[in-house]
């Protein structure tokens, strides 16, 4: 059985391709690089501590791209 490595951002399994069940497209950035690093409810409860691509540890609302 395959086991979905997935965050709460990624739309799509990133091994198989299935859709993420638990995907949240309201994602907090990480001050540092940029990247998402959870929804607003991971972080404040803690579930995400640290941003999985630089491993800073704080985060903030996306900014509109235009």
């Amino acid at each position: 059985k395959h086991s979905h490595a997935t965050h709460s951002g990624d739309a799509f399994c990133p091994g198989c391709g299935d859709k993420n069940p638990d995907f949240n497209g309201d994602q907090l950035e990480c001050v540092d690089c940029g990247k998402t690093v959870g929804s607003k409810k991971e972080v404040e409860d803690g579930t995400v501590k640290f941003c999985r691509n630089c491993g800073g540890n704080k985060a903030k609302e996306k900014v509109a791209k235009e």
